[in-house]
């Protein structure tokens, strides 16, 4: 039998956990987190638009530019908690889709300078690792990584009942 090659279920887990425990944070409802493969993934979170109903490319203001940027760091927390638990492991590669999509929403906040571009992201990241590193969010990272473990699909209220424990 071939192993499967590619990020642990662990790893996975750890990153599906780092999306909804920092979409919790920001307020964002979470519908569903999976480690189960599909076409597209190899795990994924599925929450309420942060955005609202916002329209980025024709809304400058700063609720708007607020709620891109909770979605930009809803997206970095994958990446960032994987890098967090397996940092000679992390790969860029895994997390593309991650950042690409952070990059797109920044894409509307910034200029045509990739100097710009480069240093928002940056910012967004520091802001997303100091997130993780706050007690309650990392409890809520390992405890949810756990349960994806365990269960490899949580429902909306089986993620609040372990977003609610202390």
């Amino acid at each position: 039998m071939r192993q499967r090659s590619g990020p642990s279920l662990q790893v996975i887990a750890y990153h599906e956990a780092g999306h909804a425990a920092v979409c919790w944070y920001e307020g964002i409802e979470v519908a569903l987190a999976t480690i189960v493969p599909d076409a597209g993934s190899l795990g994924r979170v599925s929450h309420r638009s942060a955005l609202g109903g916002i329209d980025l490319a024709c809304d400058d203001t700063p609720q708007g530019k607020a709620r891109a940027e909770s979605l930009v760091r809803m997206a970095l927390a994958g990446p960032l908690a994987q890098r967090r638990i397996n940092p000679r492991g992390f790969r860029y590669d895994n997390s593309r889709g991650d950042y690409k999509g952070a990059q797109d929403v920044l894409s509307h906040l910034v200029g045509p300078d990739p100097e710009e571009m480069t240093a928002y992201l940056r910012l967004l990241e520091i802001q997303t690792r100091s997130i993780l590193t706050l007690d309650i969010v990392w409890a809520r990272v390992e405890r949810i990584a756990a349960a994806l473990l365990d269960l490899k699909t949580l429902s909306a209220e089986e993620l609040e009942d372990l977003v609610d424990k202390n």
